[in-house]
């Protein structure tokens, strides 16, 4: 998957979202998502915010999200699906407003997958386990500053405070599958590719399960991209269909 991030001369999931969004609302319209997702990160739960026109309602000054999202499905490429499209309250920002975002990561014990799965999965041979899940055991809930799982400068407005809580699990999914899930309400830059790597370095016996929480930044690579999936991000308020606004503002 494309990264989200709009860059100049590069195709983009948020250049085709916006470009489409655009055609739908005719109107330039410029998208901000809750996640930032790199380059083969994949996203099945970004979340973005938008300003529509003023000029978008109909007589009854009701905006119609069920049109506009029939609409923006036709318009979009066929890798990018719009699930929903609703009236969000005043001053809602898919980043700022997110009380929490939910990441899986997958794992493979062997080389012999399908080709499409490769796509979608880390192929990092045997593991111990035992080991990860013992230190996902001292790492999970637990205050922690996860600074050393950073892989660049933070930026506090974006990735909050390097002191977090992460809830931390581990999953075998099916034969030489891993399914490893973190939830958090923010996450640094790579933080959760690195915690992955980390985990890794355990099960290949080259750093303690007992001692990865307070691992030198050194000790830590970064997971490929590919095994990552953005899968959830959570609001403290359900967003709303077909409210009735004044399109007059």
């Amino acid at each position: 998957m494309l990264s989200s991030a709009a860059l100049k001369d590069v195709r983009t999931i948020q250049a085709e979202v916006d470009k489409a969004l655009s055609l739908v609302f005719r109107s330039a319209i410029r998208t901000v998502g809750a996640s930032r997702t790199d380059s083969g990160v994949h996203a099945q739960g970004q979340v973005c915010h938008f300003e529509a026109p003023p000029t978008w309602a109909n007589s009854n000054s009701r905006l119609d999200p069920e049109a506009a999202l029939r609409r923006l499905r036709l318009t979009l490429p066929k890798a990018i699906l719009a699930l929903e499209l609703s009236l969000a309250p005043q001053n809602f920002h898919s980043r700022l407003s997110a009380v929490r975002k939910r990441y899986s990561y997958r794992l493979s014990t062997t080389s012999l997958v399908m080709p499409f799965d490769a796509r979608r999965c880390w192929l990092c041979g045997d593991l111990n386990l035992e080991a990860m899940q013992e230190a996902i055991g001292a790492m999970s809930g637990r205050q922690i500053d996860y600074s050393a799982f950073s892989a660049g400068e933070n930026d506090p407005n974006y990735h909050g405070s390097v002191v977090k809580v992460v809830e931390l699990s581990m999953q075998v999914t099916g034969r030489e599958r891993i399914l490893i899930l973190a939830v958090s309400e923010r996450f640094l830059y790579k933080m959760v590719r690195r915690i992955v790597g980390g985990l890794v370095e355990v099960g290949k016996g080259r750093v303690a399960a007992s001692s990865l929480a307070a691992a030198d930044r050194r000790q830590i690579p970064t997971a490929p991209p590919e095994g990552l999936t953005l899968e959830e991000v959570a609001y403290p308020f359900a967003l709303q269909r077909g409210v009735e606004v004044d399109s007059t503002g």
